[in-house]
């Protein structure tokens, strides 16, 4: 059985650190001939907390109780499997101050951001891009669309809905839209659950940014000063209940 995985998005402005399906959603392969029938593809979706059980789940081995994910075997034979009903993601610290929360059905994203203040090009290596280069440029022009002077936002919204079907870039957000009231309130609700379950928190005191969000360049005062990290009060990493999503 061979996987081919991915890291994150690309690392460009709106991909890499961002909560849409730009930033989260990753290439992923399973060669296993025996089992999976050539070019065969799958929609279900599936959370990276799901690949060692899975591992575990073909090797006959029980997973360890502390796993929070599910194996996935079955959508390796069906591709049609409904697995996952929900896939979370998260945005902490990379090069810059940073809170926001995923959560992603099959047809919608929901994203809670609690540093709304700032803007998000991206981390450093986005901003040393030729990309982002000329996305500062052309702002400075006023010549950006509204998709592209979406990284230069600011203050950015606190909450963003977006139907994955209808809109496969998430640029129109949904949040004010009395028509996805449901979809809103619900998604919230399921997130902060999942924040509570796996004792999330925003602290006051998060890590600043260590480079400038325009040119990437080193900020002494702030460089390598490290501030509390989510989840720290409460000691999350020693929360190992099972995922109930």
């Amino acid at each position: 059985v061979i996987l081919i995985m991915s890291d994150n998005g690309r690392p460009f402005p709106r991909d890499k650190t961002r909560m849409y399906d730009s930033g989260m959603k990753t290439p992923f392969i399973i060669h296993w001939p025996r089992k999976i029938k050539k070019g065969s593809i799958s929609s279900s979706l599936i959370s990276s907390v799901d690949i060692a059980p899975t591992i575990m789940d073909l090797c006959k081995v029980e997973a360890p109780k502390s796993f929070q994910g599910d194996s996935f075997e079955q959508v390796l034979s069906d591709p049609e499997t409904d697995f996952r009903k929900y896939a979370f993601a998260e945005h902490n610290w990379h090069d810059h101050e940073a809170h926001e929360r995923m959560a992603r059905t099959k047809n919608f994203i929901y994203v809670m951001n609690s540093r709304p203040q700032f803007q998000n090009q991206g981390p450093a290596d986005a901003l040393g891009s030729p990309a982002f280069r000329s996305l500062l440029k052309a702002n400075r022009e006023n010549v950006l669309t509204p998709a592209q002077s979406d990284i230069f936002l600011a203050p950015r919204p606190s909450e963003e809905l977006y139907s994955v079907k209808n809109d496969p870039l998430q640029l129109n957000n949904l949040i004010g839209n009395e028509s996805f009231d449901t979809e809103h309130m619900a998604l919230r609700n399921v997130l902060l659950k999942w924040m509570e379950e796996t004792g999330d928190t925003v602290p006051e005191n998060l890590t600043k940014d260590w480079y400038t969000r325009d040119t990437g360049k080193k900020i002494e005062t702030n460089f390598e000063i490290r501030g509390e990290m989510p989840g720290e009060s409460l000691r999350a990493d020693r929360i190992n209940q099972k995922d109930k999503f």
